[in-house]
């Protein structure tokens, strides 16, 4: 997992595959940064092709716990499976989803 700030929100590189076997450590990872005061996180899906059932709770866990601590979550640049399941889940419509990480960036400071 790569973590940048740009302009005072966390860009952080998901894995090649978010699944069962790394899910729980991501989750963790991610949580640990919100708690500590980061509450703008923008997950960048460029390099990730595989989300499993774990993967979407992941997803959907951070999204929440960020809201929670009065931050945002986004998530970026997703490739087109991903998206497929993004969209048969609706989260497409629930999730801020941007084509690239400088517009979710963008967004999340606003």
């Amino acid at each position: 997992m790569r973590i940048e700030k740009i302009n005072g929100v966390n860009v952080i590189t998901v894995p090649r595959e978010l699944d069962l076997l790394n899910s729980d450590t991501f989750k963790n990872e991610v949580k640990g940064l919100i708690q500590k005061g980061d509450k703008l996180i923008v997950l960048d899906f460029s390099r990730c092709d595989y989300l499993d059932s774990s993967g979407i709770g992941t997803v959907v866990a951070l999204h929440k716990n960020a809201l929670m601590n009065g931050g945002g979550l986004a998530l970026a640049s997703l490739q087109e499976n991903v998206m497929k399941v993004m969209q048969i889940t609706a989260l497409d419509k629930i999730l801020r989803i941007f084509p690239s990480v400088e517009e979710a960036v963008e967004a999340l400071r606003k």
